[in-house]
């Protein structure tokens, strides 16, 4: 339901395969840990995929720029910096 009003979904770690089992990735792009990222119908080795109303991630080690993804999509992008900015948090090169 929350696909089809074209409301936002996320799904980090190995949670991107239950998304992948409905069918809700059939045209979208996604990753997620690399034990399962061969079960996805399109995967990426990126940390982080946003594709369409979808963000998905690879895991544990990518949940602070997950997080600020959600926080962007959802607030906006100066929010996003904003928290960034307050933890501290910058992406290694």
């Amino acid at each position: 339901a929350q696909n089809e009003a074209k409301k936002e979904i996320a799904a980090i770690c190995a949670a991107p395969k239950i998304l992948a089992d409905y069918g809700i990735l059939d045209s979208r792009k996604a990753t997620s840990h690399s034990s399962v990222r061969d079960k996805l119908p399109s995967p990426s080795d990126m940390t982080l995929v946003s594709d369409e109303n979808i963000t998905t991630s690879q895991g544990l080690g990518t949940a602070v720029e997950f997080s600020l993804a959600l926080v962007e999509r959802l607030k906006d992008k100066t929010t996003a910096q904003e928290i960034a900015d307050s933890i501290h948090f910058t992406q290694l090169p």
